[in-house]
C-alpha cells in the first residue's frame, strides 16, 4: 500500500493591516517606532511626534525584536536655502532710561540775536556823591546890566564930626536929552525894552550909553511931550525898559529922556 504524503492545505490568511509607524528624531538620526509602543528610551528628550508613515508591503507581523543599539550620528547634509524673511514681531517695551551720560565740551556760542524792544524806564536812583570842582573856565563877556534893585532901608546915622568951617557950594547941573521915534507900534500888554544905542542925542548923533546915569542925578521920560510917573518905566546906562502895562505906543510917537547930573563944588574961603 502506498501511502501518498498528505499535502498541507494552504491557509490563506486574510493580510492584515499594516502597523503604523511613528518616526522620532533623537539628535539628528530617524528611529521608526511602531504605533502605541511609546517613545524610544534612548532617546534623553521628548519631542512632538511626526506623521506616521505606512508600510504597504508588511503583510504579518512577527514577534517583536530586541531593540539594537542607537547608531553613530550621520553626516550633517548640505545646508538648504534660506527661507523667506518672516514677518516682523510687535516691538518690545521700552527699557528703563540708562545713567546720564557725562557732560560734553560747550559748544561755539551762537550769532547775537536781534535786539529787543526797549524795556520801560526803571525807577530813579539815589543821586551820587559830587564830582571834583572843575578848574574855572575862562572869563565871559559882561553882559548887559539888570533891572535896578529896590533900595534897601536907610542906615543908622553915624557919630556927629567935630564942627568944621562952613565952606562955600557950588551945584553945577549937567542936562542931557535923547529922542526916540519907534519904527513900529509897541504893545505895552508885553514888556518892552529900548537899547541906548537906538536914541539920538541933542546934536542928533547916536549914543552907546545914557550919561549921567547915578546917585548924583535924576531922569525925566517924555512920551508926546507928556512926562511919565516913574513906575512906569525903568532906566539905566544902556537901556529904558517898560515893564508889562496896558496901552499900546504908535509908530513914530517921540519918546525923550531926560537925564540931569548935579555936581557939587566946594569952596573954601
Amino acid at each position: 500500500m502506498t501511502r501518498k504524503p498528505c499535502r498541507k492545505k494552504r491557509r490563506y490568511l486574510r493580510p492584515k493591516r499594516p502597523i503604523r509607524q511613528l518616526k522620532v528624531v533623537c539628535g539628528k538620526k530617524i528611529i521608526a517606532l511602531p504605533r502605541g509602543i511609546g517613545l524610544n528610551p534612548a532617546c534623553r528628550e521628548s519631542r512632538p511626534r511626526l506623521a506616521p508613515v505606512r508600510q504597504h508591503e508588511t503583510q504579518t507581523v512577527g514577534p517583536h525584536g530586541t531593540q539594537g543599539l542607537v547608531g553613530e550620528q550621520g553626516a550633517q547634509g548640505p545646508q538648504g536655502p534660506v527661507g523667506p524673511h518672516g514677518v516682523p514681531g510687535q516691538p518690545g517695551q521700552l527699557g528703563a532710561q540708562g545713567p546720564a551720560g557725562l557732560r560734553g565740551d560747550p559748544g561755539e556760542p551762537g550769532l547775537a540775536g536781534a535786539q529787543g524792544p526797549v524795556g520801560p524806564q526803571g525807577e530813579q536812583g539815589e543821586p551820587g556823591l559830587p564830582g571834583a570842582q572843575g578848574p574855572a573856565g575862562s572869563q565871559g563877556e559882561q553882559g548887559f546890566p539888570g533891572i535896578p534893585g529896590v533900595q534897601g532901608p536907610t542906615g543908622p546915622p553915624g557919630e556927629q564930626g567935630p564942627p568944621g568951617s562952613v565952606p562955600g557950594i557950588e551945584i553945577i547941573p549937567t542936562v542931557n536929552r535923547y529922542f526916540y521915534f519907534p519904527d513900529t507900534d509897541l504893545n505895552l500888554l508885553d514888556s518892552v525894552t529900548i537899547p541906548a544905542v537906538e536914541f539920538a542925542n541933542d546934536e542928533g548923533g547916536s549914543v552907546s550909553e545914557f550919561a549921567g546915569i547915578g546917585l548924583t542925578s535924576f531922569y525925566n521920560l517924555y512920551i508926546n511931550g507928556i512926562v511919565q510917573p516913574g513906575n512906569s518905566y525903568e532906566v539905566n546906562k544902556v537901556m529904558l525898559f517898560f515893564p508889562s502895562q496896558g496901552g499900546v505906543l504908535f509908530a513914530e510917537t517921540p519918546i525923550i529922556l531926560e537925564t540931569i547930573q548935579l555936581t557939587v563944588n566946594i569952596i573954601n574961603g
